[in-house]
């Protein structure tokens, strides 16, 4: 493992605030931190903070050559933000601070930012020493935990150990806050599994303590309206990712989605697999693999027309239904072909109309946020997979790389190796979502600046001579 993880740079993140004056404090479970960071770290900041945390997060991305990828404002006062870098494998790797002030779920205020940050400290680390990064009181480490893994409905032995840590801290303390909250025998079943140092009968009674907090929460109309006024904005400026991969059968199109798929998860909340098109009319799966593209005879015109028309209606129905909805909630989509293989094969679609139709009609389909034509000379491709002739598979190639330059996509060498053909497409993907949130949160790209291949240190001053392994920075050209 590269010596620059997650860990490494949550510690230089911890490092930065504190260096900046920000008055902050991590909340959750923080036993293993900063040596094993396994989900999303959990900040709390004022409000007038939080306004500035997209420049502050920039800054820091600035200082140790990260990308800043994602902003995404999940709650009216809750930045969820994700960081990435190259590792010295080649693979993306990513740290996602999740800051708020204020808690609220759904726009409902749960626990002020004032109230969670009154009285934090370094947390004590296994050693019996202290970090450098400060948590919550107990019963507010506590309460804040709580609430969380009761609203989402999950509560494994691990966290329950954690909460009957935080309550045998202070026991009063944490019944106090359990009685903001709760009542009677609510308040008595959460203390005695917390006094047995037993989850079990706490798990078991998620449900009922989800809708008891719920009822205890004030309603807010203001609150549900500026939560409103949030979703809509992110309608008109989606979080998540539209790519399409072509290419002609061969170029090795499965290979790169399941690897990018897997690799660029964190950055997203969910990823998506298309084949060809939504098919929300006439199908909802996609195609068996195909192993004579040209065994059957093209349609007549007429027929070929209707057919055009049908993709037209897939494709915008698609987008208004599933995949815009899928953006709007951080989803990676990826297209393993696209409606534009028509034009390239169409003898592959038993498309028999006039070509001029079938590129007036891409003109009118939605597109994707970036294209991926993989290339490879015609013997390479046609070695992996000779089910057209080779004359046709440079044919092919042909036109696919003229189709490129129609589209403005990016051209990636298929006859590398799978991993670098991998990380040639993550670092295009990395670099136009540093360039959308740049341009979003008004934050300068790193992308953007010298790309010379600079490490963070450790001491926190601004770079190291030499290359930092793992963290070199790569031109998308």
């Amino acid at each position: 493992m590269s010596r620059f993880d997650r860990g490494f740079y949550a510690r230089a993140l911890f490092r930065f605030l504190s260096e900046a004056g920000v008055w902050y404090c991590v909340v959750g479970d923080t036993r293993d931190y900063p040596d094993r960071i396994s989900s999303d770290i959990d900040i709390v900041v004022p409000h007038h903070t939080l306004l500035e945390f997209p420049q502050i997060v920039s800054q820091f991305a600035h200082r140790h050559r990260l990308q800043l990828v994602q902003v995404l404002r999940h709650e009216r006062t809750a930045m969820y933000f994700v960081l990435a870098w190259i590792d010295s494998d080649g693979k993306p790797q990513f740290l996602a601070p999740d800051v708020c002030s204020d808690y609220r779920r759904h726009g409902v205020p749960i626990l002020t930012a004032a109230e969670i940050l009154e009285r934090s400290a370094p947390a004590a680390d296994g050693a019996g020493g202290w970090t450098r990064f400060p948590v919550p009181r107990p019963a507010m480490q506590f309460i804040y935990y709580l609430i969380k893994k009761i609203d989402k409905g999950q509560l494994d032995q691990r966290q329950a150990d954690y909460l009957i840590a935080c309550w045998r801290q202070d026991r009063d303390g944490c019944i106090a806050q359990l009685r903001r909250f709760w009542t009677g025998d609510a308040v008595r079943l959460v203390a005695d599994a917390m006094d047995d140092g037993n989850g079990l009968p706490l798990q078991a009674a998620l449900g009922g303590l989800r809708k008891q907090l719920h009822r205890s929460l004030p309603f807010a109309l203001g609150a549900q309206w500026q939560n409103l006024v949030r979703k809509i904005a992110r309608t008109f400026h989606p979080s998540g990712l539209t790519i399409a991969l072509l290419g002609p059968d061969g170029c090795g199109k499965s290979s790169v989605i399941g690897a990018v798929s897997q690799e660029m998860a964190p950055a997203f909340r969910k990823v998506h697999y298309v084949h060809l098109r939504p098919r929300i009319v006439g199908g909802g799966h996609a195609q068996e693999p195909v192993s004579e593209p040209h065994a059957m005879p093209p349609r007549g015109a007429l027929a070929s027309a209707a057919k055009l028309a049908w993709f037209l209606f897939d494709y915008w129905s698609g987008y208004l239904l599933s995949i815009w909805p899928r953006r709007m909630r951080s989803t990676l989509v990826i297209f393993d072909r696209y409606y534009h293989d028509i034009i390239v094969d169409p003898r592959r679609y038993r498309y028999g109309g006039p070509m001029l139709l079938a590129r007036l009609a891409g003109w009118l389909v939605p597109k994707p946020d970036i294209w991926f034509v993989l290339d490879a000379p015609a013997e390479v491709v046609w070695a992996r997979k000779s089910e057209v002739d080779l004359a046709e598979t440079q044919r092919q190639r042909e036109a696919y790389l003229a189709l490129l330059k129609r589209l403005r996509g990016v051209a990636v060498d298929v006859s590398q190796e799978l991993p670098d053909v991998v990380r040639r497409v993550e670092i295009e993907m990395l670099d136009h979502l540093e360039r959308r949130t740049a341009r979003r949160w008004h934050c300068s790209p790193q992308a953007a600046m010298d790309r010379a291949p600079v490490g963070p240190v450790a001491g926190g001053t601004e770079s190291i001579a030499g290359v930092a392994p793992g963290n070199e920075r790569h031109s998308s050209g």
